[in-house]
C-alpha cells in the first residue's frame, strides 16, 4: 500500500489530473473561444469539444458535481435550450441553445476545478499569446476611419476587447502575490501590446472600461489591507459621496454623451443601436411570455429579420444580434427568460460583494471587476452567446462569486502520531 502511495509515476499522473490537464484546457478554451476565423470554425469547435472530453475523462465525478450543484445558476441557457419545445425553429434553437449550455458549463466545470488564481494565470497567458499572434498576422478589417487590425476576431471591436481582457488580466496576474515571479515580470511587455491593440481599434467601449477596470482592481486589491469593517465602511463612503451624483445625472448623461460623440467620434445612434433596441422592443411585445425560441428570430427568415439584416448590411443572422443582451434574451425566450437573467446576475453581484467584503483575494477580485464590466456590457453588446469567451467567463464569476480562501489545518505535533516513538528523549520534550 506505501510503495503505491510513494510512487512517482502515480504521484505525477494524479497531479496531472488534479491540475495540469485543467489548466492546458483553460489556456486553449480562452484562446479558442476568443478567435472568430471563419476558415478553421469547424475545426475550433471540434478542438473544443476535444478539451470537453478530456476535462471529463479526467475528472468524472467532479464534472458531475459541478452540473448538479450550479445548474440554477445556468438556468439562462437551459431555457435557451429548452425553448426548442415552442420555437418557430426547433431544430435551430436546440442547437444553438446547446451550444450556449455547452459554453456556460464549461465555465462553470473550470472555475469547479481551478482555484482563481490559476484560472487568472492561464488567462493572461492564454490572452497574451492570443493577441501577439493577432498582431504578427496583420489581418485587418474595415472601420469608420480605415483599416484597422482585427486579428483573429473578425472585427475591430472585438478585437480591442481582447486587447482589454490581456491589460486587466495582466494587472491581476501582477498584483496577485501567489503568481510566480516569473510569470508576473511577462506582464511588463503585455501593457504596451493591449494599449497598441485598444488605441489601434478606436473602440470607444473598450477605452471606457479600460479607463475604469485597471484602477478599480488596483482599488481592490489595495483595499484587502482593510479589515472587513474597513471595507464596509470604505464602499459606504464612496457611495456617501458619490449620493449627490443623483442630482445631476441628467447633466452629467448629457455631458457622455457629447463626450462620445465630440472626443470619440461615436455615433449619435450608437452606431445604428439604438435603432436594433426600438425593433426588439416591439418583438417583445408581440410574445412577451416565451419569445421566439433560441436564435429563431435572425435565423427564421421573417419579413423584419431580412429586414433588418439587410439594413445592416448583414448577410448571416448567426453573427448578428440587438446589441443588448437583455433585449436578446427577451427576443429569444420572453419575460421568463429576461427574469431569469436578471436574478442570476442579483445574486452573483450580491455574493461577489459579500465575498468582497469577508474573504478578497486579489484573483476573486478579478473576477468580481469582470462581472461588473460584463454586466455593464450587456447594455450594448451580447455576452451571452455560444462558444463567446465573454459566456465562459461570466459563468466562472459565478462560481468564484461563492468561493473562499481555504485555511491550512496547523500541523500536528509529533507526539500524536507514531513518529514520536522514533524520536530521541531530548526531543520528545
Amino acid at each position: 500500500m506505501s510503495s503505491i502511495a510513494l510512487d512517482p509515476r502515480s504521484m505525477m499522473l494524479r497531479k496531472l489530473q488534479t491540475q495540469t490537464i485543467p489548466e492546458i484546457c483553460a489556456f486553449f478554451f480562452v484562446m479558442f473561444m476568443t478567435a472568430q476565423v471563419p476558415e478553421v470554425g469547424p475545426l475550433l469547435v471540434v478542438a473544443q469539444m476535444g478539451l470537453f472530453a478530456l476535462l471529463i475523462a479526467s475528472r468524472p465525478g467532479e464534472c458531475l458535481k459541478a452540473l448538479l450543484k450550479w445548474w440554477p445558476l445556468m438556468l439562462t441557457p437551459i431555457l435557451a435550450f429548452v425553448s426548442f419545445t415552442w420555437s418557430d425553429l426547433p431544430a435551430v434553437s436546440a442547437r444553438y441553445g446547446f451550444q450556449l449550455l455547452f459554453t456556460a458549463y464549461i465555465g462553470v466545470i473550470l472555475a469547479t476545478l481551478l482555484p482563481p488564481s490559476r484560472f487568472l494565470a492561464m488567462s493572461f497567458l492564454s490572452m497574451f499569446v492570443f493577441c501577439v499572434l493577432s498582431i504578427i498576422s496583420q489581418r485587418q478589417g474595415f472601420a469608420a476611419h480605415g483599416m484597422v487590425l482585427v486579428g483573429f476576431t473578425g472585427s475591430k471591436n472585438q478585437m480591442a476587447l481582447a486587447g482589454f481582457a490581456l491589460m486587466l488580466a495582466a494587472a491581476g496576474t501582477m498584483l496577485d502575490p501567489k503568481q510566480s515571479r516569473l510569470l508576473r515580470l511577462a506582464t511588463i511587455p503585455a501593457y504596451p501590446i493591449a494599449l497598441y491593440i485598444i488605441a489601434g481599434a478606436a473602440s470607444a467601449t473598450a477605452v471606457l472600461i479600460a479607463g475604469v477596470a485597471a484602477p478599480a482592481l488596483a482599488a481592490a486589491a489595495f483595499a484587502q489591507r482593510l479589515k472587513p469593517a474597513g471595507r464596509v465602511a470604505t464602499i459606504l463612503g464612496v457611495l456617501l459621496f458619490l449620493s449627490p451624483i443623483a442630482f445631476i445625472w441628467t447633466d452629467i448623461l448629457e455631458w457622455i454623451n457629447r463626450f462620445m460623440i465630440d472626443v470619440l467620434d461615436k455615433d449619435p445612434t450608437l452606431t445604428g443601436r439604438t435603432y436594433l433596441w426600438a425593433h426588439a422592443e416591439a418583438l417583445i411585445e408581440r410574445r412577451p411570455v416565451f419569445g421566439y425560441g433560441y436564435q429563431a428570430f435572425w435565423l427564421g427568415g421573417s419579413v423584419d429579420a431580412v429586414g433588418l439584416l439587410r439594413w445592416a448590411e448583414q448577410t448571416d443572422g448567426r453573427q448578428f444580434h440587438f446589441h443588448n443582451t437583455f433585449l436578446q434574451i427577451g427576443v429569444d425566450t420572453g419575460y421568463i427568460g429576461m427574469a431569469a437573467f436578471v436574478v442570476t446576475l442579483i445574486v452573483i453581484g450580491v455574493m461577489s460583494a459579500r465575498q468582497f467584503i469577508l474573504t478578497p483575494t486579489v484573483a476573486t477580485s478579478y473576477f468580481f471587476v469582470n462581472f461588473i464590466i460584463l454586466a455593464m456590457l450587456a447594455m450594448t453588446e451580447l455576452i451571452l452567446a455560444p462558444l463567446l469567451p465573454r459566456t465562459m467567463l461570466l459563468y466562472a464569476c459565478a462560481v468564484y462569486a461563492f468561493w473562499s480562501p481555504v485555511k491550512r489545518a496547523a500541523p500536528k505535533p509529533a507526539w500524536t502520531s507514531g513518529s514520536w516513538r522514533n524520536l530521541q528523549p531530548s526531543q520528545r520534550r
